[in-house]
């Protein structure tokens, strides 16, 4: 079981939702961080992004599960806007980031090797 903080900054007029999981994250708690933004209205009207580290975590997630995250995504019209990017360090990690990313046009959706590179 995985924990996940949150950070939220602001760039000038814009805001950037930072989660950092870890420990072995399982798509339930991928999906109960989603909500847990939406239910308390933490996405604002001036979130661009959501940028999850993934460096100190495992992604225990199967490709069949992987549909549920997608499904969770293209059902909340909140999370169209955004931007998501994931910071990921293995080749594990990267995987499920680089097959949602194909699979939801509508998302822009992208991996990253760094935050500073995300936050570009």
């Amino acid at each position: 079981m995985g924990s996940v903080k949150y950070c939220f900054e602001r760039f000038g007029s814009k805001e950037v939702i930072f989660r950092e999981f870890n420990g072995n994250i399982t798509v339930e708690e991928i999906i109960d961080s989603f909500e847990f933004l939406i239910s308390e209205n933490k996405i604002s009207k001036h979130s661009v992004g959501i940028l999850t580290n993934t460096t100190n975590s495992k992604l225990k997630i199967s490709l069949p599960e992987l549909k549920k995250i997608l499904a969770f995504l293209m059902q909340h019209k909140e999370l169209h806007n955004l931007k998501l990017a994931l910071v990921v360090d293995s080749p594990e990690n990267m995987v499920f980031p680089v097959l949602a990313e194909k699979k939801l046009p509508n998302i822009r959706l992208c991996p990253f090797s760094t935050k500073e590179n995300a936050l570009r």
